[in-house]
């Protein structure tokens, strides 16, 4: 019993210690960071800014343009335009569900070359 409490209160310290080291910074490498790993990598028109550019890329695919790329993505089932247009396919394949996954899978791509970048 004696042993328990002691482990209780060595625990209780040390995430006293780790508060208050995140406060003032007695040890830097102890202190973590608070970075939002879901960040809007990207931009909405161009390829410039990240790997997609997801406003773009979602009304080329739903709507594909003549001699373009979209054509050849969208022409094989299970994933043509027609599907993707579909207005029981939408809580899926919405304008807005798929912006989202489009930027989530931005925010994927980049986040370990971020890590690696800034270690």
């Amino acid at each position: 019993m004696i042993k328990t409490n002691y482990i209780v209160l060595l625990f209780i310290l040390i995430l006293v210690f780790l508060s208050i080291n995140q406060k003032i910074n007695l040890i830097s490498s102890l202190r973590y960071t608070s970075i939002e790993n879901l960040q809007d990598y990207g931009s909405k028109t161009t390829t410039t800014d990240g790997p997609l550019p997801y406003e773009r890329f979602v009304d080329n695919i739903k709507n594909p343009k003549e001699n373009t790329i979209y054509v050849n993505l969208t022409s094989q089932s299970p994933y043509t335009a027609i599907d993707f247009n579909k207005n029981n396919n939408r809580k899926y394949y919405g304008d807005h569900e798929m912006k989202m996954d489009f930027k989530y899978f931005n925010n994927a791509s980049n986040l370990e070359l971020y890590q690696s970048l800034n270690p």
